[in-house]
Formats: structure tokens, C-alpha cells, sequence
């Protein structure tokens, strides 16, 4: 999956827009599961974060997801409440994340 949406140009002292993809994922989660995540699912999310974290530090635009880490995101997305300033960006990456099969 590609992770380096042209969510805007990228300057200093901001965030990467790998960084901001990473960080649309997580706050995804973090709504879906509100209350935290437990066994299995956390195990899922820790590994998604690591891929995600890997990719960044070595300046990678794409990450490889297993079926799992997938479908984990997808759900997170499906019901997951953005703040309206965040749509058009949201969108991007929803947009890319539907291309996975």
C-alpha cells in the first residue's frame, strides 16, 4: 500500500505525509476502538504500527500488509468518525486502502 499520499507539500518541521498516513490510521483505530484493544487485535495494531513506523524511518513510500493487518484497517475506516477539516485528506487514503484486495 502506498503511504506517501500527496496529502500536501512536504516542508521542514512538519509532519512527513507518510507520518500524517500513519497517523490518519491510528486515529481511525482509536475511534473504532475507543475502549483499547485486547489480544489478537492489539497484536494486529502493534504490527501495523511497526510496518508503518519501519517504512517511515527508512524513507520507504509503500508497505506490504498481511490479510489481517488489511481487514483490521478497513474496519477501523468503515466506522470511524473524522473531523470534517480532515475529509479531503481522509478520503486519500480510503481511496488507496479500497485498492488493496
Amino acid at each position: 500500500m502506498n503511504i506517501n499520499l500527496n496529502y500536501r507539500e512536504e516542508t521542514k518541521n512538519q509532519p512527513t505525509n507518510s507520518e500524517l498516513t500513519l497517523d490518519y490510521i491510528l486515529y481511525a483505530v482509536s475511534q473504532k476502538y475507543a475502549d483499547g484493544l485486547e489480544g489478537q487485535l492489539r497484536r494486529i495494531c502493534g504490527r501495523i504500527q511497526r510496518k508503518l513506523d519501519e517504512a517511515i524511518e527508512k524513507k520507504k513510500n509503500s508497505v506490504e500488509f498481511e490479510t489481517a493487518e488489511i481487514e483490521f484497517i478497513k474496519k477501523a475506516f468503515n466506522e470511524a468518525k473524522f473531523p470534517p477539516h480532515l475529509a479531503k485528506f481522509v478520503i486519500m487514503l480510503e481511496d488507496e486502502i479500497d485498492k488493496i484486495k
